[in-house]
């Protein structure tokens, strides 16, 4: 169980970045082309 832990963690913590990474592409896809970012959450 205890040598276990650590490939869990990893495996669950790349698929976290992953889709962290895909949603920020999905975000700044959608919400870039009007206008910047910094405006936007002024």
């Amino acid at each position: 169980m205890v040598k276990k832990l650590p490939q869990l963690w990893d495996l669950s913590l790349g698929l976290f970045l992953f889709f962290f990474k895909r949603g920020l592409a999905i975000f700044f896809k959608y919400s870039h082309p009007s206008k910047p970012l910094y405006t936007h959450n002024m």
